[in-house]
């Protein structure tokens, strides 16, 4: 991993607040809000954030993953040097799967410390926006197709080679 691969955090659809999680799983929206609990480890996982390693994943394939047995809502992405940037050690360990990364907390004083963390974690994912949230696919088609249709709305001759 270098300080530029993004690591892929799955979002509980409780983690998501504002409009209800039945639409917020299809729908993006810049009014949707995400909680820091995203980006914050429990006492279970010994301080360590389980995270995508997006040199093995991408942001679909992730989800794809994940979503064999958990539910999620969608993928965020904060980048090893975002994490270390916050004295965050990143550790690809490939447990319990191949292209798992654990992010590691425990440095944290407090629990207070620990959600000040997350919540820029959160925020900077965020300023990134969705990587991948469930219906993208159809979306980024139909943009793809609107694209097509502008382009050959263009004279050829007009057209850049």
């Amino acid at each position: 991993m270098t300080p530029e691969t993004l690591l892929y955090r799955q979002v509980n659809p409780n983690w998501v607040q504002n409009g209800g999680v039945s639409n917020l799983a299809f729908v993006a929206s810049s009014t949707v809000h995400v909680t820091s609990s995203v980006f914050t480890p429990t006492k279970k996982d010994e301080n360590k954030l389980s995270v995508y390693n997006g040199d093995e994943f991408s942001p679909r394939q992730s989800f794809e993953h994940f979503t064999k047995q958990y539910n999620s809502c969608g993928v965020l992405g904060v980048t090893v040097g975002e994490f270390e940037a916050e004295d965050l050690k990143c550790d690809a360990d490939n447990k319990p799967f191949a292209g798992h990364v654990s992010v590691d907390y425990s440095i944290c004083k407090s629990r207070g410390e620990m959600e000040r963390k997350a919540k820029k974690m959160r925020d900077k994912a965020m300023n990134r926006g969705w990587l991948y949230q469930v219906g993208q696919e159809e979306s980024v088609e139909q943009e793809m197709q609107k694209e097509d249709a502008v382009n050959d709305s263009i004279p050829v001759d007009n057209q850049a080679t």
